[in-house]
């Protein structure tokens, strides 16, 4: 599965990418620092499941959520940040994300959560063959 990582923090994104790399099933075609950035790119790289960072260098994890779905992605979108994650919830789940997570203490949650999706995939391909 394809994923679009959005997250301006160099060091971030690579460490986040890295991780993704590691995961069965799961490659990362495309990464962005911002809003603009990361929608330019979703067009060209039809990814599967996008993980963007709440805070971005231009726009926000939550708008690009709300672009992404309004222009009719179906996946799966991991929002992340290094703010308390309570007062984000509703409106991220309102934006259509699927999960908020925590920089701090949920990104091992993120990966393990990301597994089970490349695993799924994977064994529903599997099934079909």
């Amino acid at each position: 599965m394809d994923v679009l990582l959005v997250e301006d923090s160099v060091a971030i994104r690579r460490l986040v990418a890295r991780r993704i790399g590691l995961l069965p099933g799961l490659r990362v075609t495309g990464e962005a620092s911002g809003e603009a950035e990361a929608l330019a790119l979703f067009r060209s790289t039809e990814p599967d499941i996008v993980v963007t960072d709440l805070s971005l260098a231009d726009g926000s994890g939550l708008s690009l959520t709300a672009a992404l779905r309004r222009c009719g992605f179906t996946g799966h979108i991991a929002i992340m940040t290094a703010r308390d994650v309570a007062p984000y919830q509703r409106a991220s789940r309102t934006a259509g994300a699927n999960a908020l997570y925590d920089k701090g203490s949920g990104l091992e949650t993120l990966f393990n959560d990301l597994a089970d999706i490349g695993r799924d995939e994977t064994e529903d391909a599997a099934a079909c063959t």
